[in-house]
């Protein structure tokens, strides 16, 4: 399998860390504190309340004339 370093985050779950980034083929892969994935977005501190809100959003998006 081949990682596409553009498009590549790194999330750390857990204590603080003082990792910064990671490097992959001579590129550094930042360190972020929430991904959106299949819909669904997740915190480094696994609250749900980033993904509610998106939802939320979305749905006011959806429901406007």
């Amino acid at each position: 399998m081949c990682v596409n370093e553009s498009k590549t985050e790194v999330m750390y779950i857990g204590p603080e860390t003082d990792i910064k980034s990671i490097t992959i083929n001579n590129k550094d892969i930042p360190l972020v504190t929430k991904i959106r994935a299949l819909g669904i977005t997740v915190s480094n501190t696994l609250p749900w309340e980033n993904h509610a809100i998106n939802t939320i959003v979305k749905a006011k998006r959806c429901c406007v004339h």
